[in-house]
Formats: C-alpha cells, sequence, structure tokens
C-alpha cells in the first residue's frame, strides 16, 4: 500500500530533489488505504481481476434512501472481507444524507494480526467516491 509523500529525508549529494516520493503504509494505515481503494474500485476496472470492487457506483446516481443504504451496508458487509482478506467485518452501519447527496458510513473491523484490534473506518460515499472523514 503506497501514498504520496511530500514530506522527504535528507537527500544524498548528488541526488535531485523530489516532492513527490512515495511512502509505504504500514499495519492499520495500510488496511484502511486498501480500504479506500476498494471502495474507490469499480468492478471491471481492474483487469487482471476483474470482480475486484464494491459496485457501489450503482447506487450513487439513484436518490439517496434509506432502502439503498441498507443495500450499500449489506454489499460493504458481504464483501469488503473478500478483497480485504486482513480484515474481519464486524458491523457496517449506512446513514442516507439526502441533503448532502450522500451515504455516511461507518465500518467496525477487527484486525486479527494485530491481536484482533477493533478499529472503525468512518467515512462518506458521494457521486465523487469514497473518502474517510
Amino acid at each position: 500500500d503506497l501514498k504520496l509523500n511530500s514530506n522527504r529525508p535528507n537527500t544524498p549529494v548528488g541526488v535531485a530533489d523530489n516532492t513527490q516520493d512515495l511512502k509505504l503504509s504500514y499495519d492499520e494505515d495500510a488496511i484502511y488505504n486498501s480500504i479506500k481503494n476498494i471502495f474507490n474500485t469499480k468492478k471491471g476496472q481492474k483487469i487482471l481481476s476483474p470482480t475486484f470492487g464494491l459496485d457501489l457506483e450503482q447506487y450513487l446516481f439513484d436518490n439517496i434512501t434509506k432502502e439503498n443504504g441498507k443495500a450499500i451496508g449489506q454489499t460493504i458487509l458481504e464483501e469488503l472481507a473478500i478483497y480485504e482478506t486482513r480484515i474481519i467485518v464486524d458491523s457496517v452501519n449506512v446513514v442516507a444524507r439526502p441533503k448532502f447527496n450522500e451515504y455516511k458510513i461507518s465500518i467496525s473491523i477487527i484486525i486479527p494480526s494485530l491481536n484482533n484490534k477493533k478499529s472503525t473506518a468512518n467515512g462518506l460515499l458521494t457521486t465523487q467516491g469514497f473518502r474517510y472523514t
């Protein structure tokens, strides 16, 4: 799991500054990056794994409703752990917010490799994709 990092260590002599270096993520941060990628990848978008992703875009251009929120929550509950095998999805709460044209999502997870650490991922799902809050 990688993300761009604008903080850079001291550079050796003769090496140009690189303001777009890569930063590695470990443990819980790596899992959160992976979850975000799973949310923001459409099925069929990943050529070597065409079933990868949660396929939530089908709900994003419909009306923001409690029923669609329930369907989104069920999809997350059933499929997230398939693509992120380092977690157990404990519970999912999705709140439809039609006034803001978004769904507020809270996912409780357990990370077995980190001594069964319990954690919560909170974010918003909009037509621009998923982002953490």
